[in-house]
């Protein structure tokens, strides 16, 4: 470096070299050369895209199945709290359910539309397979068919409420020869498939306690080994509420 003599009213200041200023990277050049460095060359770019695509085919069967998880437990819950719901208001209204009218002797029809359709939102009543392919359209997690019919003369009211949750009320309280009963049937998405017990098909009761799920008052080993792979599935509902309304490991999903 030299240093330019002084002058009236000139500063000093430092000259480059000769030579200094062709041999110096500009920030131009500088910026230019650090982009160059940043970029992806195409293979690396499809390589990369390669693995998230492999990434996402691995999980994204395990989220959906987690989400489809999560809703079959809202809706379970929720169907169990407005079928609970309705029946207490039923017993306000008319006293202890071991007084009310035996179902087949009034006929399911007018033993729904006194106890239960005031209390529901009900979008209606159905005859027949109500849109199922057959008159007994569950099956069981073993497989096999579900001894159970949608619609039963006298003995049955099935019918859909607003959300498109389908309902079978059984109405067939003192008669011994059949074991029906007192029991609920509910398929949380209509007629549309699985039609599975424990997948979309639950089975409650109604008794002095009010509406629970089938089965919540055996002890858990029985309820484990009846909602298993092997297992009928009709106590699926009350394993859910068991295992703290978690679907576990060891069930029939």
């Amino acid at each position: 470096m030299c240093r330019v003599p002084p002058s009236s009213g000139t500063s000093y200041h430092l000259l480059p070299h000769r030579g200094e200023g062709r041999n110096a990277a500009s920030p131009f050049t500088l910026h230019l050369s650090l982009k160059q460095r940043a970029a992806f060359t195409l293979a690396e770019v499809l390589i990369t895209l390669g693995i998230i695509g492999v990434v996402a085919a691995m999980t994204m069967p395990v989220i959906i199945a987690n989400k489809n998880k999560q809703d079959t437990i809202v809706k379970v819950k929720k169907v169990y709290s407005v079928m609970s719901q309705a029946h207490l208001r039923a017993v306000t209204d008319y006293g202890d359910y071991e007084y009310w009218d035996i179902g087949h002797q009034i006929g399911a029809s007018a033993y729904f539309n006194k106890y239960y359709k005031p209390y529901l939102s009900v979008l209606n009543t159905c005859t027949g397979t109500c849109g199922y392919d057959s008159t007994r359209p569950w099956t069981s997690p073993n497989g096999s068919p579900w001894n159970y019919s949608v619609n039963v003369a006298n003995y049955r009211q099935p019918f859909f409420l607003s959300d498109g949750t389908f309902i079978v009320l059984s109405v067939t309280e003192g008669d011994p020869n059949i074991t029906a009963s007192s029991l609920i049937f509910v398929d949380i998405n209509g007629s549309n498939k699985p039609n599975k017990l424990g997948r979309d098909t639950f089975v409650f009761i109604r008794d002095k306690a009010g509406v629970r799920p089938r089965g919540y008052n055996v002890t858990s080993d029985i309820i484990d080994r009846n909602c298993s792979p092997q297992g009928d599935g009709s106590y699926c509902a009350a394993k859910l509420m068991k295992d703290g309304w978690q679907i576990k490991d060891d069930y029939p999903w």
